[in-house]
Protein backbone atom coordinates (compact mmCIF):
# COMPACT_ATOMS: atom_id res chain seq x y z
CA UNK A 1 0.00 0.00 0.00
CA UNK A 2 2.83 2.40 0.86
CA UNK A 3 4.51 1.57 -2.44
CA UNK A 4 1.30 2.41 -4.30
CA UNK A 5 1.20 5.79 -2.51
CA UNK A 6 4.82 6.50 -3.51
CA UNK A 7 3.98 5.68 -7.14
CA UNK A 8 0.89 7.89 -7.03
CA UNK A 9 2.82 10.84 -5.58
CA UNK A 10 5.80 10.41 -7.89
CA UNK A 11 3.45 9.76 -10.79
CA UNK A 12 1.46 12.95 -10.20
CA UNK A 13 4.64 14.98 -9.81
CA UNK A 14 6.03 13.41 -12.98
CA UNK A 15 2.79 14.04 -14.87
CA UNK A 16 2.68 17.65 -13.70
CA UNK A 17 6.34 18.23 -14.67
CA UNK A 18 5.75 16.68 -18.08
CA UNK A 19 2.78 18.94 -18.76
CA UNK A 20 4.72 21.99 -17.58
CA UNK A 21 7.62 21.09 -19.82
CA UNK A 22 5.52 20.08 -22.82
CA UNK A 23 7.56 22.42 -24.99
CA UNK A 24 10.67 20.51 -24.01
CA UNK A 25 9.09 17.06 -23.99
CA UNK A 26 10.95 16.12 -27.16
CA UNK A 27 14.21 16.92 -25.41
CA UNK A 28 13.37 15.02 -22.21
CA UNK A 29 12.25 11.95 -24.16
CA UNK A 30 15.37 12.15 -26.32
CA UNK A 31 17.55 12.26 -23.20
CA UNK A 32 15.62 9.35 -21.70
CA UNK A 33 16.07 7.31 -24.89
CA UNK A 34 19.81 8.04 -25.03
CA UNK A 35 20.07 7.07 -21.34
CA UNK A 36 18.26 3.78 -21.92
CA UNK A 37 20.44 2.99 -24.95
CA UNK A 38 23.60 3.75 -22.97
CA UNK A 39 22.37 1.48 -20.18
CA UNK A 40 21.49 -1.34 -22.59
CA UNK A 41 24.36 -1.16 -25.09
CA UNK A 42 28.07 -0.48 -25.22
CA UNK A 43 27.86 2.45 -27.62
CA UNK A 44 30.78 3.81 -29.63
CA UNK A 45 32.33 7.07 -28.43
CA UNK A 46 31.09 8.86 -31.55
CA UNK A 47 27.32 8.77 -31.16
CA UNK A 48 26.62 11.49 -33.73
CA UNK A 49 24.70 9.16 -36.08
CA UNK A 50 22.58 7.89 -33.22
CA UNK A 51 21.85 11.37 -31.88
CA UNK A 52 20.91 12.58 -35.37
CA UNK A 53 18.55 9.62 -35.79
CA UNK A 54 16.96 10.25 -32.37
CA UNK A 55 16.55 13.96 -33.16
CA UNK A 56 14.63 13.05 -36.32
CA UNK A 57 12.05 10.97 -34.42
CA UNK A 58 8.59 12.38 -33.78
CA UNK A 59 7.24 12.57 -30.23
CA UNK A 60 5.08 9.52 -30.94
CA UNK A 61 8.05 7.57 -32.30
CA UNK A 62 10.16 8.56 -29.29
CA UNK A 63 7.45 7.15 -27.01
CA UNK A 64 7.35 3.90 -28.96
CA UNK A 65 11.14 3.55 -28.82
CA UNK A 66 11.07 4.16 -25.06
CA UNK A 67 8.48 1.43 -24.66
CA UNK A 68 9.78 -1.28 -26.98
CA UNK A 69 13.18 -2.88 -26.80
CA UNK A 70 13.05 -4.32 -30.37
CA UNK A 71 12.66 -0.78 -31.74
CA UNK A 72 15.68 0.36 -29.72
CA UNK A 73 17.73 -2.56 -31.08
CA UNK A 74 16.69 -1.66 -34.63
CA UNK A 75 17.66 1.97 -34.00
CA UNK A 76 21.12 0.85 -32.89
CA UNK A 77 21.53 -1.38 -35.95
CA UNK A 78 20.46 1.43 -38.29
CA UNK A 79 22.74 3.96 -36.61
CA UNK A 80 25.81 1.72 -36.63
CA UNK A 81 25.33 -0.66 -39.60
CA UNK A 82 29.02 -1.56 -39.98
CA UNK A 83 29.79 -1.91 -36.28
CA UNK A 84 29.12 -4.70 -33.84
CA UNK A 85 27.33 -3.19 -30.87
CA UNK A 86 27.40 -5.33 -27.75
CA UNK A 87 24.50 -5.37 -25.34
CA UNK A 88 25.55 -4.86 -21.73
CA UNK A 89 25.11 -7.88 -19.51
CA UNK A 90 22.68 -7.72 -16.60
CA UNK A 91 25.41 -7.00 -14.05
CA UNK A 92 26.52 -3.90 -15.99
CA UNK A 93 22.91 -2.71 -16.24
CA UNK A 94 22.37 -3.28 -12.50
CA UNK A 95 25.56 -1.30 -11.82
CA UNK A 96 24.26 1.55 -14.00
CA UNK A 97 21.09 1.72 -11.93
CA UNK A 98 22.29 0.84 -8.42
CA UNK A 99 26.04 1.43 -8.50
CA UNK A 100 28.00 -1.44 -6.95
CA UNK A 101 25.22 -2.26 -4.45
CA UNK A 102 24.67 -6.00 -3.97
CA UNK A 103 21.13 -7.15 -4.83
CA UNK A 104 19.38 -10.21 -3.47
CA UNK A 105 18.75 -13.05 -5.89
CA UNK A 106 15.04 -12.19 -5.94
CA UNK A 107 15.80 -8.55 -6.71
CA UNK A 108 18.25 -9.54 -9.47
CA UNK A 109 15.83 -12.02 -11.00
CA UNK A 110 12.94 -9.55 -11.09
CA UNK A 111 15.08 -6.65 -12.31
CA UNK A 112 16.46 -8.88 -15.09
CA UNK A 113 12.90 -9.78 -16.11
CA UNK A 114 12.03 -6.07 -16.22
CA UNK A 115 15.17 -5.17 -18.19
CA UNK A 116 14.52 -7.95 -20.71
CA UNK A 117 10.86 -7.05 -21.14
CA UNK A 118 10.00 -5.67 -24.56
CA UNK A 119 7.26 -3.50 -23.01
CA UNK A 120 7.17 -2.33 -19.40
CA UNK A 121 4.00 -1.34 -17.63
CA UNK A 122 3.45 0.32 -14.28
CA UNK A 123 2.24 -2.80 -12.49
CA UNK A 124 5.59 -4.50 -13.13
CA UNK A 125 7.41 -1.53 -11.63
CA UNK A 126 5.13 -1.52 -8.58
CA UNK A 127 5.74 -5.25 -8.04
CA UNK A 128 9.51 -4.76 -8.17
CA UNK A 129 9.41 -1.72 -5.87
CA UNK A 130 7.95 -3.96 -3.16
CA UNK A 131 11.20 -6.00 -3.24
CA UNK A 132 13.31 -3.00 -2.23
CA UNK A 133 13.34 -1.49 1.25
CA UNK A 134 15.16 1.81 0.87
CA UNK A 135 13.53 4.89 -0.58
CA UNK A 136 16.74 5.58 -2.53
CA UNK A 137 16.53 2.25 -4.36
CA UNK A 138 12.85 2.80 -5.13
CA UNK A 139 13.61 6.29 -6.47
CA UNK A 140 16.36 4.88 -8.70
CA UNK A 141 13.99 2.31 -10.18
CA UNK A 142 11.32 4.95 -10.79
CA UNK A 143 13.89 7.30 -12.34
CA UNK A 144 15.09 4.63 -14.77
CA UNK A 145 11.74 3.17 -15.75
CA UNK A 146 9.15 5.94 -15.58
CA UNK A 147 10.22 7.47 -18.91
CA UNK A 148 9.03 4.24 -20.52
CA UNK A 149 5.46 4.81 -19.31
CA UNK A 150 3.31 7.10 -21.43
CA UNK A 151 1.58 10.09 -19.87
CA UNK A 152 -1.83 8.66 -20.76
CA UNK A 153 -1.01 5.36 -19.03
CA UNK A 154 0.30 7.25 -16.03
CA UNK A 155 -2.80 9.45 -15.72
CA UNK A 156 -5.04 6.39 -15.96
CA UNK A 157 -2.99 4.28 -13.57
CA UNK A 158 -2.96 6.88 -10.80
CA UNK A 159 -6.67 7.42 -11.21
CA UNK A 160 -6.86 10.90 -12.72
CA UNK A 161 -10.06 11.81 -14.45
CA UNK A 162 -10.08 13.71 -17.74
CA UNK A 163 -11.09 16.82 -15.79
CA UNK A 164 -8.12 16.44 -13.42
CA UNK A 165 -5.76 16.02 -16.38
CA UNK A 166 -7.24 19.15 -18.01
CA UNK A 167 -6.85 21.02 -14.70
CA UNK A 168 -3.17 20.06 -14.54
CA UNK A 169 -2.67 21.19 -18.13
CA UNK A 170 -4.44 24.51 -17.46
CA UNK A 171 -2.48 25.05 -14.24
CA UNK A 172 0.79 24.38 -16.04
CA UNK A 173 -0.01 26.85 -18.80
Amino acid sequence: MATRKIIENVGRDYLYREFISYGTSFESKRKALVGILEREFELPKDKAKLVTKIESLSLEALGKHLLKKPLRQKLIEESFPKETIVEHDMRAQFDTIFGKKKLTSSQEENMARLLLSSKIDESEIIDILDLFTTLEDKQLIIKFFFPTITLGDLATSIGLSNKQVRDIIEKSI
